[in-house]
């Protein structure tokens, strides 16, 4: 199978780096990274049990230009490229798989999609379509502009890089002093179900623990914090979809009381205990302020990025197989997004290759090794076998990671809240 056991690096044409990690005694699977190169170079935990479990690692940085000119197209490409240079210098493995978490989960979407001649399955965390992203960050930022600040030259799109911190600093302080009032915090909620945010969320650490789905307070406190930390991500991030062609998102057309009809009964739950907490009638007040959000301004996409992004976008179509799973606290994410490409998947007749597994933990990426491993178990059960079986079921994976007899517990849960109606879909 090659050469014995070491790391080779290199640098791609476009001038993205590389890398290849070879065990001592490789299994003859190899799995391929949109962010390898870091993960090598600083052995991670993931690439430290890939290693030590003889699996071959390789795959590549971020492109160098991706915040000014993020590419998802190329960067899939790069990723078969690094299997091209694989194959040529140390053999073809028996096994081929696409990993990656955020970005790196959005690539293994692409590379499912796009390469069954290199890649024979993917693995995606927390990875989701730009476009339903960036779609789904605009209608938070909209609604909570509409009702917060609507008169307020507060940006919901089009942030470039040099001005995002001004604009995360003016939102903060918006959202800051939203937070502090009955009525804010309740006019917060509703821009996060219109979101669809997760209940229980965050973006960065310390993260909450779960709150008790039996303490009504406990869960409105946790929405009032989701909505914050997505916020501000999502004014940070804003330059990363519109850099390359102009504002991409649009909300022409939506009509964001229909979104509300959506919303979890949970999450509306929530929204109309909040604003009966603020001595408001909860009916007629989320509907005067569902009317104020659609009578504001809308965001209008450029052409120019419509037809960059549409060339780039995903769409469902599988052509390998695909486990997707996502940690439900992910405030950078929801399970909305996941929904729409089940969605797709579905619309496409590839059901048979796709599956799906949640995580109970907050935070983006914060899968713990041992439920990689219980993923790639999976993964490979489908390969060998040719059929899913139980294998991504909650009970299969929590038992399959607790025999790895690795430190950390698997934490999954059931899949029940991915059977949302997404707001957001590929097409628009």
């Amino acid at each position: 199978m090659g050469r014995d056991g070491g790391t080779w690096s290199g640098t791609l044409a476009e001038g993205t780096d590389y890398a290849i990690s070879i065990p001592e005694h490789w299994n003859g699977t190899l799995v391929n990274d949109l962010d390898a190169v870091i993960n090598i170079s600083a052995d991670t935990p993931v690439a430290k049990f890939l290693l030590d479990h003889g699996y071959a690692y390789s795959g590549t940085n971020r492109r160098v230009d991706r915040d000014t000119r993020f590419d998802p197209r190329a960067e899939r490409d790069e990723q078969a490229q690094v299997l091209d240079i694989f194959n040529r210098e140390f053999g073809s493995p028996q096994h081929a798989l696409q990993y990656g978490c955020s970005g790196g989960g959005a690539a293994a979407l692409g590379v499912a999609e796009t390469y069954p001649d290199h890649f024979d399955g993917a693995i995606s965390m927390n990875g989701v379509e730009p476009i339903v992203i960036s779609n789904i960050r605009l209608d938070l930022l909209f609604a909570l502009k509409a009702l917060l600040a609507p008169d307020k030259d507060l940006p919901v799109v089009g942030v470039g890089t040099q001005q995002a911190n001004k604009a995360g600093f003016e939102w903060r302080m918006v959202l800051e002093a939203a937070a502090a009032t009955a009525v804010g915090r309740a006019q917060m909620a509703l821009a996060g179900s219109l979101a669809q945010l997760p209940v229980w969320a965050a973006t960065t650490p310390p993260y909450p623990d779960e709150p008790d789905p039996n303490d009504p307070v406990a869960r409105e406190r946790s929405v009032v914090h989701a909505v914050f930390d997505a916020a501000l991500y999502a004014v940070g991030t804003t330059p990363l979809y519109n850099n390359p062609a102009g504002v991409m998102c649009s909300n022409n057309d939506v009509d964001y009381t229909q979104f509300y009809a959506n919303a979890e009964t949970g999450y509306a739950g929530i929204v109309e205990s909040l604003y009966r907490h603020a001595g408001l009638s909860s009916p007629s007040a989320i509907r005067a302020d569902l009317d104020r959000i659609n009578a504001h301004p809308r965001v209008k996409a450029d052409p120019a990025a419509v037809e960059y992004w549409s060339q780039r976008a995903l769409s469902g179509n599988l052509r390998m197989p695909l486990l997707q799973l996502t940690t439900i606290g992910d405030g950078t994410r929801s399970d909305a997004m996941m929904a729409a490409y089940a969605e797709a998947v579905t619309a496409n007749e590839k059901s048979h290759l796709y599956r799906q597994a949640l995580v109970n933990a907050a935070g983006h990426c914060t899968a713990n090794v041992t439920e990689i491993a219980a993923a790639l178990a999976a993964l490979t059960h489908r390969l060998q076998t040719g059929a899913w079986d139980d294998s991504t079921t909650a009970d299969t994976l929590n038992t399959t990671g607790l025999n790895l007899g690795l430190d950390d517990n698997p934490r999954f849960i059931s899949p029940t809240r991915v059977k949302i109606k997404a707001n957001r879909t590929f097409f628009r």
